[in-house]
């Protein structure tokens, strides 16, 4: 308990200040509203942009991939040789274990993207050309057209 009692005393004198007006107040909150609804506005505009700029982002990266992979690729160009019989061994095999023992060279040297790489497996194991007849796909769909043959 203390015995004296402490007195503050302020360097700036003491101002009453009349309460705001009902109109100010009024006023003030229209003012803030403004503001509120204009901030509101560049939010929303602000998260438009970001949305399409993460698109943005996302196609630039697979387009790096693909420029990357490509880039891969031309170093393997140099050996089109090797390319071309690992290819033509490739097509004249019977679906099978032979087939997907060339799939690891053919990757590498093409540098597939993992699509390429699952459609090249599922032709290996023989499942493609059974989807692939049935449903008459690529450019031998188009040969009747050419040659009458039905």
């Amino acid at each position: 308990r203390l015995s004296h009692p402490i007195h503050i005393i302020s360097a700036e004198p003491f101002v009453w200040q009349a309460e705001p007006s009902k109109e100010e107040l009024s006023q003030n909150l229209s003012t803030a509203n403004k503001s509120i609804e204009h901030l509101s506005g560049l939010l929303h505009e602000t998260e438009a942009t970001n949305a399409i700029l993460m698109e943005q982002i996302t196609l630039l990266k697979s387009e790096v991939r693909r420029l990357e992979r490509n880039q891969e690729r031309e170093k393997s160009v140099a050996n089109l040789e090797y390319l071309k019989n690992v290819l033509l061994q490739f097509i004249f095999l019977k679906s099978g274990s032979e087939r997907q023992a060339l799939l690891p060279v053919i990757h590498t040297m093409l540098q597939l993207s993992p699509e390429e790489k699952g459609r090249l497996a599922a032709i290996a194991q023989g499942e493609e050309e059974a989807a692939g007849a049935s449903r008459s796909s690529g450019w031998t769909s188009y040969l009747h057209s050419w040659s009458g043959i039905r």
